[in-house]
């Protein structure tokens, strides 16, 4: 206690002391500015990589299992080969779930070490299902991934007649656990909801089914009456602006305008709508699941698809038609064939290296180009993808299963996290590495912050020598002036930090302000949306507000270890004398 009362006496600023209050005060603004940048800085990196993670999540998924290539060299693999898959009956579905996919009655003969294998192991249950029933042990949501490469193309946009998109595209397979985390691109038009009411009033029930997601995402759009109209008996001029909404009463598309009375009618869709359109929104990605996990196929339009933003920054627009062509083999031998398909919604993959090379559409239309993928998952050529709950470790649960996979079939199959994925391992390898790189600058540079604060206590030490030097003669220890020197040091980085963390917590606060009002200063903006998304108030990182206090908390108890160094090598007899 008697050091720590020394300590605070020495730190609060005394008649006479002007140099020691000066340097003290410079060393307390000094820290608290480096803590206040730390915190930000890093606090708002975080929040962005955090984004960016959620929107690669939502496309590739948090944690994959794929088969190594041992797998592709084992007997499962070479039996998967010798079997005609491309057909398969419900009972020999039920058969391969439970068993190897081989089937001699209708499968081709097998060379004759592959038979002698199979004839030891032919009531041996395949890997891939054991393993999908380990993840249904671990109440671990899962499904296949089906992805297969092929040329997309729209040959009239929409917004631009005259122009076109043609690119190879990824395409993926689309059911609820991407429908559940994409990340939507609420960005609509009047022209696509114009087409959408067309496209409506014309459908068959069918069409009709498959339409209504997409009219159900499009939360309200604004609309203008084109001449005098009654709603409810309430007589609207020309010009009256209304919002407006899609609902859907047994299947009958209706239009669903809000009235300023509060009231609300209801219109089936006619042949000329007594308004025109200013604006709308989308809530959420167009495309729902419905009960039996599928994208129904409309005929008039082709497959459902989800594209890249990029694409709508291309002039593609929602229910622009294209197809997608790929090199198959029908009636007339191998030749190119293709799928319809029609846009019914744009998804952001934030940074993905190849985000703007996807396309997410029917599982349907996937296999149809890639037929060797078993809808069962049997085959395994693709994956399995694996949702992790928010409240368990992805690390934890990456050990866990990668172990029961062991146990199921050791080294065939390995688990991946989105981290670690093929097409963005080397996108967060060099974040990792620009964290490192960012972290030992901060170091460097509280070091030099924490240079004012030697400064002060050298003054200080110098200033009451004869304080300790009388202390010295009554028999006060070293370690007591050492102790006094350390607590002075570290209460001063400690002060400057608990300010520059009030600085923090206010600026990121006010981020999207301050960003805004940088932005409008400079003309133009801070961070663009289209890379960073939409900058929101952060929160301060708490692994961040750990590793400042920490660093700034050592750095200052060496500055005050250094300064005792000298208190306590002085001359006593010298220092009583003077």
């Amino acid at each position: 206690m008697y050091e720590i009362r020394t300590a605070l006496s020495y730190l609060i600023p005394r008649k006479g002391q002007l140099s020691i209050s000066v340097v003290g005060l410079i060393a307390v603004l000094v820290i608290q500015a480096i803590t206040w940048l730390i915190l930000v800085f890093f606090s708002t990196t975080e929040g962005i990589e955090t984004r960016w993670s959620q929107k690669i999540i939502s496309v590739v998924g948090p944690m994959r299992i794929v088969p190594t290539p041992a797998y592709f060299d084992s007997p499962y693999h070479q039996l998967d080969l010798y079997s005609s898959h491309h057909n398969f009956t419900p009972e020999r579905l039920s058969t391969i779930r439970q068993s190897l996919s081989y089937d001699p009655p209708s499968d081709p003969p097998l060379p004759p070490a592959l038979a002698a294998w199979y004839q030891a192991h032919a009531t041996s249950i395949h890997p891939v299902p054991a393993i999908t029933n380990s993840l249904s042990e671990h109440s671990l949501p899962w499904r296949y991934f089906e992805s297969t490469v092929c040329h997309l193309s729209i040959p009239a946009l929409e917004s631009s007649p005259s122009h076109s998109l043609s690119q190879y595209t990824c395409l993926i397979g689309f059911d609820a656990m991407n429908a559940a985390t994409m990340s939507p691109v609420a960005e609509i038009s009047t022209p696509e909801v114009e087409r959408l009411i067309t496209l409506l009033k014309n459908s068959t029930l069918k069409s009709l089914l498959s339409l209504k997601p997409l009219a159900e995402a499009i939360q309200q759009f604004d609309v203008v009456l084109t001449h005098e109209a009654t709603l409810l008996s309430h007589h609207l001029p020309q010009g009256t602006r209304l919002t407006a909404s899609f609902s859907f009463t047994d299947n009958t598309p209706h239009l669903a305008f809000h009235l300023p009375t509060g009231e609300t009618a209801t219109l089936e869709l006619t042949a000329a709508p007594p308004f025109s359109i200013i604006t709308a929104s989308l809530s959420h990605p167009p495309l729902a699941i419905p009960s039996n996990d599928t994208l129904p196929f409309i005929p008039s339009l082709g497959y459902p698809t989800l594209l890249p933003k990029q694409m709508r920054q291309q002039g593609a627009r929602l229910l622009d038609t294209g197809t997608f062509q790929f090199s198959g083999v029908d009636m007339g031998g191998a030749q190119t064939l293709t799928l319809p398909f029609y846009i019914a919604g744009f998804f952001d993959s934030g940074i993905l290296p190849i985000g703007g090379k996807l396309a997410i559409t029917s599982r349907q239309a996937v296999l149809a180009i890639q037929p060797d993928l078993s809808p069962d998952g049997a085959f395994a050529t693709s994956g399995i993808i694996i949702d992790i709950p928010s409240s368990l470790s992805i690390t934890a649960t990456q050990k866990m299963i990668q172990n029961d996979i062991d146990n199921i079939a050791p080294g065939l199959f390995t688990v991946q996290r989105f981290d670690q994925y093929e097409v963005c391992a080397e996108l967060f390898l060099q974040l990792a590495s620009e964290h490192t790189l960012f972290h030992l600058l901060s170091i460097i540079i509280i070091f030099v912050a924490c240079s004012n604060i030697f400064s002060m206590l050298f003054i200080l030490a110098h200033d009451r020598r004869k304080e300790i030097a009388v202390l010295r003669a009554l028999g006060a220890p070293r370690r007591s002036i050492t102790a006094i020197f350390l607590l002075a040091g570290l209460g001063v980085g400690l002060f400057g930090s608990l300010l520059g963390a009030a600085l923090a917590a206010i600026t990121l606060h006010f981020l999207p302000e301050l960003l805004a009002l940088i932005g409008a200063l400079q003309g133009h903006a801070v961070l663009h949306q289209g890379v960073y998304g939409d900058i929101s108030s952060q929160s301060i990182s708490i692994s961040t507000l750990l590793f400042a206090f920490t660093s700034i908390s050592v750095t200052s108890a060496l500055a005050g270890a250094f300064a005792a160094v000298r208190a306590c090598r002085m001359n006593v007899s010298e220092a009583l004398k003077s």
